[in-house]
């Protein structure tokens, strides 16, 4: 519509200048004759020149929790944009539907403009927020311009946790008398002494990896210390269910977190692992620092929602088939200890339920 008033407002001083032969007149025909391509030109430099910066101001959050993004347009050049638009689309790991939201942004010449969304976490996963495009317009607003701008930015969002102790729990839960048979297994009491040497499997640590022996035997090898012989705990989140469900998901990492938690607070080293639907395989992570738990959740809700009738502890036996207590937490808050139901969980009473299982 700008644009055609331009044009109209063109005609009708070119027609005044030449009826009146007036050269006062020709001249503002022509200075308006030349405002459209210097404004183009200018809009054109200024908007390939813009950049698009995206940053939560907390990242991880806890479940429950608002995230604030903050969105900034900069404009380095001196020419003023008329409007920028920026496209953003939203989504998270477990929901996969984007949402798409546009802002307007206005940016002057030399200036940075920001605004803040908020966005209330009621789910743990990761939240991805990326910009689609960019739409700009010369200062005359003639002129609309596009641009694909590559920004994206990733919120993690933590489970809540309660405190836990995991002494009590060992004989409570009968896994006193399996420990005790499995700490036959361990290899030296030197956490650096090699165990033993076994075939790659998916999880162990680069740095396990026996490169001569491999280079050797043409397959992976790696060292298993004795303080991975040691472990006898993995633990598991089941997150199968059918398409479209998403209950139970926040409580499985409150109850998983709190028991890891709990198992690193008496030196207790562990296997957390996960059925990764993509691979088709089950993956697992050693955790030794409550850091590694985080990190290895981001993977966990990297990898989505899995579907199939065989739980997420037998599939651990079929990959990993060496003895080992098998701690899982469905979305029925189900508890089991090598597929036998140990302990079911209320909704919104998860702290009880730790509170009872450990006392």
């Amino acid at each position: 519509m700008r644009l055609l008033l331009y044009v109209i407002g063109l005609i009708f001083w070119g027609y005044t200048a030449v009826f009146y032969a007036s050269r006062v007149l020709g001249a503002v025909c022509a200075v308006w004759f030349l405002m459209a391509p210097v404004s183009f030109l200018w809009g054109l430099y200024a908007v390939k020149r813009l950049r698009v910066l995206l940053s939560f101001q907390e990242n991880p959050v806890s479940v429950g929790e608002k995230a604030l993004l903050q969105i900034r347009v900069e404009n380095p050049t001196p020419f003023s944009m008329g409007q920028v638009q920026v496209d953003l689309e939203w989504y998270h790991s477990y929901e996969r539907v984007p949402v798409r939201e546009k802002l307007r942004i206005a940016v002057g010449g030399k200036q940075k403009s920001k605004t803040v969304l908020t966005t209330d976490c009621a789910l743990v996963g990761t939240l991805h927020c990326r910009v689609i495009r960019l739409r700009a317009q010369d200062s005359l607003r003639l002129f609309t311009y596009r641009k694909k701008i590559q920004a994206e930015k990733i919120l993690t969002i933590l489970p809540l946790s309660y405190p836990a102790d995991i002494r009590e729990k060992e004989q409570s839960m009968g896994s006193r008398g399996e420990g005790e048979a499995l700490q036959t297994e361990r290899g030296g009491e030197n956490s650096s002494e090699v165990y033993q040497i076994r075939e790659y499997r998916a999880g162990d640590r680069t740095r396990s990896i026996h490169w001569k022996l491999s280079a050797r035997t043409e397959t992976l090898q790696v060292r298993e210390y004795s303080h991975q012989a040691n472990v006898y705990y993995a633990l598991l989140p089941d997150l199968s269910a059918p398409e479209g469900e998403l209950t139970g998901i926040n409580e499985v990492f409150c109850i998983l977190l709190s028991l890891g938690q709990a198992l690193l607070r008496e030196r207790e080293g562990f296997f957390l692992a996960w059925y990764n639907p993509e691979r088709q395989e089950m993956e697992r992570r050693w955790i030794a620092l409550e850091e590694e738990i985080y990190e290895t959740f981001w993977e966990i809700y990297e990898a989505g929602i899995g579907q199939g009738k065989e739980s997420v502890s037998v599939r651990y036996r079929q990959f990993y088939p060496e003895e080992i207590l098998r701690i899982a937490v469905d979305r029925k808050l189900n508890l089991t200890i090598n597929e036998e139901v140990q302990y079911v969980f209320q909704p919104g009473k998860i702290q009880e339920g730790l509170e009872e299982i450990l006392s």
